[in-house]
């Protein structure tokens, strides 16, 4: 093979490179050879294109299986690290929590969380009263229950000693965080339950049976405490100051810590949790504000005094008449 040749083609001068053919006319020979590298270039590109296309999704899948993996070892590790305290709710649960299954079966209870509408309840009559951490400071009922979590070091020695109504004290235990000591525990007669963050060894967010498993918290001690309500068999289950916001807390203190997403997002898997396992409870938010719409909502009129645009809506009244029975109002009447 020729390396270098010219003929005419249709009256075009041509010549041929290493077989490479060019033909010039109008359009110049230098040009010509210039677009016949630029192919040469592009399909090149286009080459090294593919190649590298190939090699990022090589990768990408190569990512995505260490991704898998960490996942896999971390979940291993989570659980080796909670399954401990799986076998110790186990062992614990089982002395502390039979003996109050359906305990006030046909009975009404009223949960005292720490939120500025406490400040705007008024106890009703027979009812039993639990509460969380702080609210029993609020002196609003002689409180039947209490659940605390944490160390509450300014006050624990109050909580510690404690009367209410004869209350019964429950202190929780982590696996991670330093809890409430068992000096303490023994110091309040408290009964004593585990706890988790979030339960991976069940696909149920909170135990079905209290009696074996840990409690989920979603990041508040209202949980456990409503959930063993629910155990209890209740017929009705009222939320009081569980306001689902960072307002602060009951007695003017502007803010709280609470981790609001979390809170929220437990109350909703709450509501699932109660409606299939203990649907004939009816859960009843008083002044709601987070929590408006989730539950049956009832209002007192002391909240109402303060929230006009409530007051509006014509909501359902808890009203406090001087027997202290509930009213069963289902419009609130104009004022």
């Amino acid at each position: 093979m020729k390396i270098f040749r010219k003929f005419r083609e249709n009256d075009r001068r041509c010549c041929e490179i290493f077989g490479f053919e060019f033909c010039y006319g109008k359009i110049p020979y230098q040009n010509k050879v210039m677009q016949q590298i630029q192919i040469l270039q592009q399909s090149l590109t286009a080459l090294k294109t593919d190649q590298i296309q190939q090699i990022q999704v090589l990768q990408q899948s190569l990512t995505a299986l260490k991704t898998d993996q960490l996942k896999m070892i971390t979940g291993i590790n989570y659980i080796q690290k909670i399954f401990p305290i799986y076998l110790n709710a186990f062992a614990e649960h089982q002395k502390v929590f039979p003996k109050y299954k359906n305990c006030h079966k046909e009975k009404k209870l009223v949960l005292l969380a720490s939120g500025p509408t406490l400040d705007d309840y008024e106890p009703q009559s027979d009812v039993l009263f639990m509460g969380v951490n702080r609210s029993f400071l609020s002196g609003k009922a002689d409180l039947d229950y209490l659940f605390v979590q944490d160390l509450i070091s300014d006050i624990q020695d109050q909580i510690d000693e404690y009367q209410g109504n004869s209350c019964k004290k429950f202190y929780g235990m982590h696996y991670l965080v330093p809890g409430i000591a068992e000096s303490h525990a023994d110091k309040a007669h408290a009964e004593r339950y585990y706890f988790v963050d979030i339960n991976m060894l069940s696909p149920w967010p909170f135990p079905i049976d209290c009696s074996v498993m840990p409690f989920n918290t979603y990041s508040s001690v209202v949980f456990p405490a409503a959930v063993f309500a629910l155990w209890t068999g209740v017929k009705e289950l009222y939320l009081v100051g569980c306001d689902t916001n960072l307002n602060g807390y009951f007695g003017g203190v502007d803010k709280n810590t609470l981790c609001l997403d979390n809170v929220i997002y437990g109350w909703k898997k709450f509501k699932e949790f109660a409606e299939i396992w203990y649907p004939e409870t009816e859960i009843i938010s008083v002044n709601p504000v987070g929590l408006r719409g989730l539950f049956h909502d009832v209002y007192t009129e002391s909240y109402l005094d303060k929230h006009p645009e409530v007051a509006e809506t014509k909501p359902e009244i808890l009203r406090r008449q001087d027997n202290l029975n509930m009213c069963n109002d289902k419009i609130r009447m104009s004022r």
